[in-house]
């Protein structure tokens, strides 16, 4: 079968949410089938793109400039999405970071174009939670998700918030799950040190919060306590964050660790993940932490607050301020001597709710939306309902 996995997350090199449709196009591959992948091209030094390419997908890679002429623009992004129409793909996989990321003009526009005109179908993942758009959008945005074959969603709440903004049901929505890069699945030992050791985990952009969390911590209350601060991650902000601790009189408390290759490592060390954020979907940070037996406290935006039970396996931010962030800090020192069992709680509930496998079932969603297609042309019975993730 010829699979075909298009990834529009345009704004950093390799995101999180890359890492599904990726580990999908290994499993393919591996399954003896023939796999076309297209990504922009800041992906393309990417270590799992690479991989991919030794194991013997296609690799498309799309430029992101900007250019002032429409004509070149319309040239441009035509002949990019040409590889896509050459491959004649019988599934496709679109990954987008934000919700409605794909509603976009310029390449999208063709992209779109191409999903409607080849018939093929497609599976649409969803992965962070955006602001409802405006009414073009807004109308482009029913079109694609109605007729994709399954439209992957992160949470329940993810759905809802696009019906909503959409004023639409959606009835293809299918809740998915990311692949973890954890070693094992073992709740681990809790640090026996004194200091309380709070960790972030993800990359320092705005949309994180990690202002809100530097400025929280900068009160004089958390002056007098016992604690620190590790921010593990890279990111166009990091120089702000930094100049922002040296500011509140931090340096001695946040230390930032960079990039972390196993985050085991950060867990065997700390207690707590903090995740101060304005957007979300559900952070892979969030489940790993989880994962490892650690409690964690986090905005209640996309579907963290499906993932995380307030007062058992962490404490949500009811929005993301200052004066938010500070009040769910303070409920988690309060109830400090509770964290180890909360930790256990969030190992216990989040492990009995995991897909073993995120890959293979967006694969099989590809594959049975192929079957179901073909199936449909030559007049065949239909396949049963696609297995939720």
């Amino acid at each position: 079968m010829r699979l075909a996995f298009v990834s529009i997350m345009r704004r950093s090199e390799w995101a999180a949410c890359e890492e599904l449709w990726a580990d999908a196009a290994r499993q393919a591959l591996t399954s003896g089938h023939e796999v076309f992948v297209s990504v922009y091209e800041r992906s393309e030094n990417a270590p799992q793109i690479a991989e991919l390419r030794a194991a013997g997908a296609i690799i498309n890679v799309r430029s992101d400039n900007h250019w002032g002429n429409k004509s070149a623009i319309i040239s441009r992004v035509q002949n990019t999405f040409g590889a896509l129409k050459q491959f004649d793909a019988e599934a496709i996989c679109v990954s987008q970071g934000g919700t409605y990321d794909i509603t976009r003009s310029g390449a999208m526009h063709v992209l779109r174009t191409i999903l409607k005109r080849n018939g093929t179908p497609y599976v649409l993942l969803c992965h962070c939670q955006q602001a409802a758009p405006r009414s073009a959008r807004r109308k482009r945005a029913r079109k694609v998700f109605g007729d994709a074959a399954v439209l992957g969603m992160l949470s329940k709440n993810l759905r809802s918030l696009s019906e909503q903004h959409l004023g639409t049901r959606l009835d293809n929505v299918r809740i998915f799950q990311n692949p973890l890069k954890l070693k094992s699945l073992n709740c681990l030992p809790w640090p026996r040190e004194s200091t309380l050791r709070m960790a972030f985990v993800g990359r320092l952009e705005h949309v994180k919060g990690l202002d809100l969390l530097v400025d929280a911590l900068a009160a004089p209350i958390w002056r007098e306590r016992d604690w620190r601060l590790t921010i593990c991650g890279s990111g166009p902000d990091r120089r702000l964050l930094e100049e922002r601790v040296n500011a509140a009189g931090l340096s001695n408390r946040i230390a930032f660790a960079g990039f972390v290759t196993d985050i085991s490592d950060v867990w065997a060390t700390h207690h707590v993940l903090v995740m101060s954020s304005r957007l979300e979907g559900i952070p892979i940070a969030l489940t790993e932490a989880m994962l490892c037996g650690r409690p964690v406290v986090a905005t209640n935006v996309g579907g963290i607050g499906e993932a995380l039970q307030d007062g058992r396996s962490g404490f949500l931010i009811e929005h993301a301020a200052v004066a938010d962030v500070t009040a769910a800090l303070e409920r988690m020192w309060s109830n400090r001597s509770q964290l180890e069992s909360m930790g256990r709680f969030a190992f216990e509930s989040t492990l009995a709710a995991r897909d073993p496998n995120p890959g293979a079932t967006l694969v099989n969603w590809m594959a049975k939306s192929a079957q179901t297609q073909r199936c449909t042309r030559g007049g065949g019975q239909q396949l049963t309902e696609f297995p939720r993730g």
